[in-house]
């Protein structure tokens, strides 16, 4: 009795002993393996860093000037809403300069009415802008003939509704006929700007 009971002692300690000093990466979880190092794209960089050269052919014999927009502002208040647009002048014409593809433009002068603004090609090196200068007191005549017609019609219909419809129909004739001239010459008060293709 006393001999198996050593025996199953010693068997005991034999097997807590092998348990205690069995290499610890039987148990462990094996390793994960290493990631792939992610492939390096190059970010993408814009067409003609170096901008793209303009050339600025003109209708008549005026000064133009090439102006790049700045900024653009825009405020609205119960009285009504309010725009503001900063700039900052490139060349006159011909310029032929190199600008950058990003920001907007436009064409003005001293006797040049602003054109609309506008973006140059990213796809090519070169490019004409071919421009019809508008006249500033076309565009001025044009706002306030279409103002005079604006009252003139509301007047009429006010006066019409009162009860003197010849009055009031001589005002509306009137007003439609200021309203309607002042169409053309909102158009060719304007200066105008074609992109074309490039000089080569």
């Amino acid at each position: 009795m006393k001999s198996t009971t050593l025996f199953l002692t010693g068997l005991t300690c034999a097997i807590a002993l092998c348990m205690a000093t069995a290499p610890a990466i039987a148990l462990a979880a094996p390793p994960s393996p290493t990631p792939a190092p992610a492939s390096q794209t190059p970010e993408p960089t814009a067409a003609n860093d170096d901008g793209i050269l303009i050339h600025i052919e003109s209708t008549d014999d005026r000064d133009l000037e090439l102006f790049e927009v700045t900024g653009k502002a825009v405020a609205v208040g119960s009285g009504g809403t309010a725009s503001a647009v900063s700039f900052r002048r490139i060349c006159d014409a011909p310029c032929d300069v190199r600008i950058p593809t990003t920001p907007s433009y436009f064409i003005g002068g001293p006797r040049v009415s602003n054109s609309g603004h506008f973006r140059v090609p990213r796809s090519q090196d070169q490019v004409s802008l071919r421009v019809r200068p508008g006249r500033p007191g076309v565009r001025a005549g044009a706002f306030l003939l279409s103002t005079l017609g604006l009252v003139a019609v509301v007047t009429g219909v006010a006066v019409h509704v009162l009860g003197n419809r010849p009055t009031g129909n001589g005002l509306l004739v009137g007003g439609s006929l200021g309203i309607a001239g002042s169409v053309p010459m909102f158009v060719f008060g304007r200066t105008k700007v074609r992109l074309g293709n490039d000089r080569g």
